[in-house]
Parts: structure tokens; C-alpha cells; sequence
């Protein structure tokens, strides 16, 4: 065989290998999204009336396990909800259910958050020419290493359509591809300009994963996305829905934060001096209190809109105030 021959087969041999590689990467997070499958998410679910759905007994006992006099006890069924990824549906039927503590409720509408702010989001990989963006279609500008687009389309093709649903803009098709998991075969309907003659063709592509992106936080662009803008609206309606009411008191002022202090580590000293002096006796109320306001520091971690150094912070308040609250259980 010619060099030359030699060298083109072996260039095909090794864009072959590349792909089969990718293919293969996505092929494995298929088979660990299907034996492991994330919570089915439709922001309309809360519509539904789901007080008759059954509740499978595992998660009745760690619902129970959210009222243990134990903080630590508490902490484990609340970890070990979000690891079962129990389905929406019975989740909302917990939720609607009569007897609930306090406490109980504002756990269960924190993990049911947490579930959906989780569920994987697929990913072109690819980057959009907006200033040609029209309502006619998304034209390819570019491609993110790594994922498998750059396989499959082309620069300047123009995305008209995925899986039957129309996408005249960048927004309808970051949604209509977000809202499918990592792993799943798509087609895509685009014109393709060949030889100066622009082309309709169908393609098929398997979706990557949002976080190969790496996308900024602080991006407008990002934090515009219609899929998170649809989980945080779904995110509200169930915590005004289920969530427990809030309970105002006023026990007494907070005296100036020590040098460095956090006023929210401030706060649970004071009551936990309240509770020791006798002028808070009520320590059910009180442990209901501490906890919600521990969910909703993970919430707010957990937030889309804040940027990263923002959440980390906030992690880290989250695990000194939960390191205090087990010191005291």
C-alpha cells in the first residue's frame, strides 16, 4: 500500500477509535442512568392530587425516622431519601398526608427540591451563533471537546428540529435537549450548506451531560436557562403548597457578632443559652425551628442563581451549624 494510503487509513482508523471511545463513554452512563434512574420530572405534576398513592413500606420507616428524638438519626433518613431517589408521585403522596410534623414536612419539601434541582441534564456540546438566531433554527458555531457532537454535526449547520419538536431558537432547543438525560439517542432535524447549497438531513446523537460544560454561574446566559427556570418555579409552588408554616418569635435581640462570627452560628448559641436558662422550655418547638432553618441553609447551597464561591460559603455554614446542633442532641 502507498504511504499515502497508509497514512489516510490510519487517520480513519484513529477518528474511528475516537469515536467509538465517546460512544462507548455514553454508552456506560446509559446503563448506570437505567440501573440507577433518576426521578421522572414533569413541572406540571403538582396539578395532580396524589393523597391515594401508595407509599412503599422503606420509605414510610425513614419518613418516620425525620421525627427521631435523634438529630443524628434525622440527618440519616433525610440522606438516605435523597439516595433512594424515591419517585416524585409517592413523595408528593407523603406530602399530602395528614400528621406530618413540622419538621417531617420541611425535610420532605427539601429533599423533593433537592431531587429535582439533581436530575442530570443533557448536552449537545455545542456552542450557538445567537447573532444569527432568527426563529428559523440555531446555527452551529462551534463544538466543546469531548462531547459527541463534534462527531456528528458540522460548523454552520442550522438546528431546525429535535425529536419532532421545532427549535427556531437557542432557548427552545437548550430546552428541548435539557430535559432529556445524559445518555439518550436524539434526532436532530438541520440544513446543511454543501457545495453552496444549503440541504435538509436527519441525524442521530447521543446527548452528554450538562456538567462537561463547565458553563459559568455568573453568566446571564446560564442562569436564564429555561429547564432550571421551570425546576425553580416548580421548587416554589411545592414549598408554598407543603411546606410547613412559618412560625414568628421573637425571643430576643442578637448581640453584635463576634470578630469573624457568622450571625447564624450567633443565633443557635443564643438559643441554645435560652434553652439552658429555662426561658425556652418548649424543646420540641425549638428543635423543629433549628431544623428547618438547617434545610433551608442547604437549600439556599444548593441554589442555581448564586455563584459558586457563594454556595461553597454556604455549605460550609450548613456543616458548622449541623456540627453545633449534633453536639447538642
Amino acid at each position: 500500500m502507498p504511504s499515502r494510503l497508509r497514512l489516510c487509513a490510519a487517520s480513519i482508523a484513529a477518528s474511528a477509535g475516537s469515536w467509538l471511545a465517546v460512544a462507548s463513554a455514553f454508552a456506560v452512563s446509559a446503563v448506570a442512568f437505567a440501573q440507577n434512574p433518576p426521578i421522572h420530572f414533569d413541572p406540571r405534576v403538582l396539578e395532580s392530587d396524589y393523597s391515594r398513592v401508595p407509599v412503599a413500606a422503606e420509605t414510610r420507616v425513614l419518613v418516620e425516622g425525620l421525627a427521631s428524638e435523634s438529630f443524628a438519626d434525622r440527618e440519616q433518613a433525610t440522606a438516605k431519601l435523597l439516595a433512594r431517589r424515591v419517585p416524585l408521585a409517592e413523595m408528593l403522596g407523603v406530602l399530602s398526608a395528614e400528621g406530618l410534623t413540622e419538621e417531617q414536612r420541611h425535610r420532605l419539601v427539601g429533599v423533593v427540591s433537592q431531587q429535582v434541582e439533581r436530575i442530570p441534564r443533557g448536552a449537545l456540546g455545542i456552542r450557538m451563533d445567537t447573532g444569527r438566531e432568527v426563529g428559523s433554527g440555531v446555527v452551529v458555531s462551534g463544538f466543546v471537546d469531548g462531547m459527541p457532537a463534534s462527531h456528528v454535526l458540522e460548523i454552520g449547520d442550522r438546528i431546525i428540529e429535535i425529536e419532532g419538536a421545532p427549535t427556531p431558537t437557542s432557548s427552545e432547543l437548550i430546552g428541548a435537549v435539557q430535559r432529556r438525560l445524559p445518555g439518550e439517542v436524539v434526532r436532530l432535524r438541520l440544513f446543511r450548506t454543501e457545495n453552496g447549497v444549503e440541504r435538509e438531513r436527519s441525524v442521530d446523537l447521543v446527548l452528554g451531560s450538562v456538567e462537561q460544560l463547565q458553563q459559568d454561574d455568573t453568566d446571564p446566559f446560564v442562569r436564564q436557562n429555561p429547564v432550571l427556570a421551570e425546576r425553580a418555579r416548580f421548587i416554589a409552588e411545592l414549598q408554598q403548597r407543603f411546606g410547613a408554616p412559618s412560625v414568628l418569635a421573637t425571643v430576643a435581640a442578637l448581640p453584635e457578632p463576634a470578630s469573624g462570627e457568622h450571625p447564624e452560628v450567633m443565633r443557635l448559641r443564643l438559643y441554645f443559652d435560652l434553652l439552658d436558662s429555662g426561658v425556652v422550655t418548649d424543646r420540641e418547638a425549638l428543635r423543629s425551628v433549628l431544623g428547618r432553618r438547617l434545610v433551608r441553609m442547604r437549600q439556599d447551597a444548593a441554589e442555581f442563581r448564586r455563584d459558586a464561591a457563594e454556595r461553597q460559603a454556604l455549605r460550609e455554614l450548613a456543616d458548622r451549624c449541623e456540627a453545633m446542633l449534633r453536639e447538642r442532641d
